[in-house]
């Protein structure tokens, strides 16, 4: 397991017991896969690779009403019959990711970041896009340095490589990680002379962070849902029942109550 001439591989051990999973290095296409969900999300779109589920979340409604049963297979994700669709044009404007990102609690800054950077690499055309939209389709191009390879290169999900990120910097094995295990964690992954990518990862993870932490952590169920996208639904639907019940939006909604509970409630 370590090599004592090589300390890092003792500081870092990889993740064992992983039987379960069978292949844990083979990369799954449509879902987020760990020892726990050995087969991903229930609710996740199968018709999306997982980091096209990711960013699927930000391209946002245009004011039709539908419910998520009568969704016509392929469309991008209908969750929680919260009678709002997506418009499915594949593309995520800046407008797009304003409205997502407000709906989750955050500010227009992230549109600068995600737009203004993903926009090119996602591009269908070697002419820039003078609105800064994001393809989805080509969202695996955008994939930075310095990451946690849970994705591959072409957006499937590895889950050996997301089990790394526990077994290598939780450090007593709680199932979650804090804010310095986060930060020792985006140090120990920086690639050499890859300053993009060490914003990236700082962005990404604190972004992540200051979403869903709860005693200051954040879970490991949590980390996984947002690899698949599902947590954004489940978290944007916390904050508009929270709105309609006259509560303040819950700080740590994903916390407020189990997946599979909730899950269940909204399917009755």
């Amino acid at each position: 397991m370590f090599v004592v001439s090589a300390p890092a591989t003792k500081e870092f051990p990889p993740p064992i017991g992983l039987d379960k999973l069978g292949n844990a290095g083979q990369p799954r296409a449509v879902d987020a896969a760990t020892q726990e969900h050995t087969t991903g999300s229930k609710n996740n779109n199968k018709h999306l690779s997982v980091l096209q589920q990711h960013v699927a979340f930000f391209d946002r409604e245009r004011g039709q009403r539908l419910n998520a049963r009568n969704a016509v297979a392929g469309e991008l994700t209908l969750q929680w019959n919260s009678g709002k669709v997506r418009d499915g044009d594949g593309i995520i404007s800046m407008r797009d990711t304003f409205l997502g990102f407000r709906s989750l609690g955050f500010n227009i800054l992230a549109v600068f970041i995600i737009n203004v950077n993903f926009s090119y690499p996602t591009s269908n055309s070697w002419v820039p896009d003078p609105t800064f939209g994001v393809c989805i389709k080509n969202i695996h191009r955008a994939k930075h340095g310095s990451d946690s390879e849970a994705y591959d290169n072409e957006g499937r999900f590895v889950p050996q490589k997301f089990e790394e990120i526990f077994s290598k910097h939780d450090r007593d094995r709680k199932g979650a990680l804090t804010f310095p295990e986060l930060m020792r964690m985006i140090r120990a992954q920086r690639n050499w002379v890859d300053p993009f990518g060490w914003f990236a990862a700082f962005f990404e993870w604190g972004t992540l962070f200051l979403l869903c932490a709860k005693d200051g952590m954040i879970s490991k169920e949590a980390v996984r849902r947002q690899y698949d996208g599902t947590l954004f639904y489940y978290i944007e639907q916390q904050i508009i029942e929270a709105k309609k019940s006259g509560k303040p939006p819950p700080h740590s909604v994903w916390f407020s109550e189990s997946w599979d509970q909730y899950t269940t409630k909204k399917e009755k």
